[in-house]
């Protein structure tokens, strides 16, 4: 009987670590997209009252000093440094994810679209504020933030797809932010 149950709280152990693992980005540890939008629909089911929220796409531009983009064994501990740092930026209840190759996608409370700027604000400033040195390297990263202001949380795949297009636009002129 006893090792009948560690043997099932074994198997047990394994089930939840293959969900967490189809669910999160190993590099960051943050939740993919289809666990982003699932936290999204059931934060927003429990706070129904709310006045707003954003839905943004932060892309990095990670560059060597010698101008070349950095390589994935340098954007990798740098996006896991910022999926740590981020979050304690945002106020209110809010969610992360991986975006791609050099990104992070964010969704939080936001009163309006000023709101929601003023917290993508916040999110440069963080990154503009945390130097990021690897084997004695200093790498320069760039940020752009395309963001989506929405009363309503009903379709956060149109969002997030709208704050990805908007997040582009940001990269290719140069703007921070773009809703």
């Amino acid at each position: 009987p006893l090792m009948d149950r560690s043997y099932s709280a074994m198997i047990q152990k394994m089930q939840r670590d293959l969900v967490w693992q189809a669910s999160h980005d190993p590099a960051t540890g943050l939740a993919n997209r289809k666990a982003f939008f699932r936290a999204i629909r059931r934060a927003w089911l429990r706070s129904k009252d709310g006045e707003g929220y954003a839905l943004g796409i932060m892309q990095f531009e990670i560059l060597a000093p010698s101008g070349e983009a950095a390589g994935v064994e340098i954007r990798t501990p740098i996006l896991r440094t910022f999926s740590h740092l981020l979050p304690d930026h945002l106020a209110g209840q809010s969610h992360f994810a991986r975006a791609g190759e050099s990104g992070l996608a964010f969704w939080c409370e936001a009163a309006d679209s000023a709101a929601a700027e003023a917290q993508a604000q916040t999110l440069i400033a963080a990154v503009a504020a945390q130097p990021q040195e690897i084997d004695g390297v200093r790498y320069s990263v760039h940020p752009a933030i395309g963001l989506m202001w929405t009363p309503d949380c009903l379709a956060p795949e149109t969002y997030y797809d709208n704050a990805n297009a908007a997040c582009a636009t940001a990269r290719e002129t140069g703007t921070p932010v773009v809703q």
